[in-house]
């Protein structure tokens, strides 16, 4: 009776042993790997074409199909450009915006995308709603956002206030600048709405010669990299730059600041700027000419997940409609003809609108 006894006994260890090990493994598969961004841009020197896509304004809670469509379009990175996660800071509670980060990790992890990302900010993923210079959290949140997306310790980025640089994609024959900007760290307050009707939803344009969307330093560096050669350039704003039909935030709020941007094109002779926005779940695309009749284009995308059924609303300088389901934009380069194609994609990567300009004319 003892010897069977003891060999239950041994029996019961070795399954407890083999199941714990079991359990081990199995952990070890489903373990969700670190996110790791991998930049790389080498490869563009042998290809004529560059292929872009972009978005903005996801909800790391919630899940993101359209990113099946935008593998499909293949580009050759992506940018978000604002509002990458719903991270609001409430109550001087900085552990939430770390925690929508961690969602959204485990997002873009679960969707195994094959190519690089960039990212900028907007007001979501800066901490506030609509926040400006005065957020008393805009420090802890820039750090939050450099370690997140893996900006190096030797960055720029790093050595100074706000989240802008630029890059220098060199493709065969042609060199494609692409400038992003912080619409947030260093803006100063919007001028709010003295009434409610179309046009004029929550913020109305200022007279304050002092207002500013970027701030001196930020100037002074867009100023710079405007000033030096490239072949094609793609400006990153989270907000919209050319839209002025509506009540909500847009360089529209700040006159003086959009007229001196549209100055400096002049001033510089860069033609066919390309910008690309988000923020206002609604997907457009515009087109308008400064001063001295160089042609701006704008293509803004918006939302990835966060559709939502909106009226239709005033579009000077746009083209065609908004669209408020998810959406994602494409920007195609073609360093051989010259050719830029701006396209407006919905979830399932049909084309909702486009526009194509031959550079130059």
């Amino acid at each position: 009776m003892r010897t069977y006894v003891n060999t239950l006994l041994l029996l019961s260890a070795v399954l407890a042993i083999a199941s714990c090990q079991l359990g081990q493994d199995n952990n070890e598969q489903t373990e969700a790997q670190p996110l790791v961004f991998h930049r790389s841009y080498t490869h563009l020197k042998n290809q004529t074409h560059l292929q872009l896509a972009f978005g903005s304004c996801l909800n790391q809670e919630e899940d993101a199909p359209i990113f099946d469509a935008i593998k499909s379009a293949q580009p050759d990175l992506f940018l978000m450009v604002g509002d990458n996660a719903y991270a609001d800071i409430y109550r001087d509670d900085v552990t939430r915006m770390r925690v929508a980060y961690n969602d959204l990790s485990e997002l873009l992890a679960s969707q195994h995308l094959p190519f690089p990302i960039e990212a900028v900010w907007d007001d979501h993923d800066y901490g506030t709603n609509d926040g400006g210079r005065d957020w008393k959290h805009k420090e802890s949140a820039e750090q939050i956002f450099l370690d997140f997306w893996q900006v190096s310790s030797d960055d720029e980025r790093r050595q100074r206030p706000g989240i802008y640089f630029q890059q220098r994609l060199q493709l065969d024959g042609a060199e494609v600048q692409i400038i992003y900007l912080d619409t947030r760290y260093f803006r100063s307050d919007l001028k709010e709405t003295d009434s409610r009707e179309p046009g004029k939803e929550r913020y109305v344009p200022t007279d304050d010669p002092e207002a500013t969307m970027l701030g001196a330093a930020q100037w002074t560096w867009l100023e710079a990299q405007l000033a030096t050669p490239a072949d094609y350039r793609l400006l990153v704003s989270s907000v919209q730059f050319i839209a002025i039909g509506h009540g909500w935030e847009g360089w529209k709020n700040m006159p003086s600041e959009r007229q001196r941007l549209f100055d400096l094109l002049d001033e510089y002779a860069i033609e066919d700027l390309v910008i690309l926005s988000g923020d206002r779940h609604r997907g457009a695309l515009y087109a308008a000419e400064t001063d001295g009749g160089r042609r701006v284009i704008e293509i803004t995308a918006s939302p990835l997940n966060r559709g939502v059924l909106r009226e239709e609303e005033d579009g000077p300088f746009r083209i065609g409609s908004t669209f408020t389901q998810n959406n994602f934009g494409v920007v195609s380069i073609d360093a051989q003809t010259g050719q830029m194609v701006l396209s407006l994609n919905d979830i399932d990567g049909q084309l909702l609108n486009q526009y194509v300009a031959q550079h130059g004319e």
